[in-house]
């Protein structure tokens, strides 16, 4: 990913399900650090073909790597979390 890239918006592709309030959900996914999981407000699952997503911003870019700035409240990270970015 070029430096024109830091602070735009991707998709992450994670597991979700329901939380224990109807306005948000639990969701986990792989990152280079470990699996990171936490809550995102429902509305911010993004369904596309049964995959689900989450956004996040791109802050930092180096060897295929990203760092991410995510948004919801995470058990294991304060939101930033480390990728491999897509091919």
């Amino acid at each position: 990913m070029k430096a024109e890239r830091i602070g735009k918006t991707i998709r992450i592709p994670v597991n979700a399900q329901p939380g224990p309030f109807n306005t948000e959900c639990l969701v986990t996914f792989e990152s280079m650090d470990g699996p990171v999981s936490g809550f995102v407000r429902a509305e911010q699952i993004i369904d596309s073909d049964g995959r689900k997503f989450i956004e996040a911003a791109v802050v930092k870019s180096e060897d295929g790597l990203l760092s991410v700035r995510l948004r919801g409240s995470f058990f294991t990270t304060t939101g930033l979390a480390h990728i491999k970015e897509a091919a």
